[in-house]
């Protein structure tokens, strides 16, 4: 018998819509928050994040480590320059890589 961590033991429920779209606002939140400390020049920590309203729990459900942090700020910036760029790109749905 495998023995399994928590975290791979744990089984998702499907998601509402409402969840679904809550669960897109925080992570947006997250990002956004994670972006103005980056624009201020300090460090992103978890508790800078948190004062923004979202739980450590949140961080760590949408961001497992700081690398996927770095990476959801690339995909994001990468989005918002692809949605600028193309014609009619703000009717595009996003991109979500989650």
């Amino acid at each position: 018998m495998t023995n399994l961590s928590p975290r791979t033991a744990q089984v998702h429920r499907p998601q509402s819509i409402d969840e679904q779209q809550q669960s897109i606002r925080t992570r947006r939140t997250i990002l956004a928050a994670a972006t103005d400390l980056i624009n201020t020049g300090r460090a992103v920590s978890i508790g800078d994040l948190t004062a923004s309203g979202v739980t450590r729990g949140d961080i760590h459900f949408h961001f497992e480590t700081k690398h996927g942090l770095i990476r959801g700020l690339i995909d994001d910036a990468a989005d918002q320059v692809h949605r600028r760029s193309t014609p009619g790109g703000d009717q595009c749905p996003h991109r979500h890589r989650w």
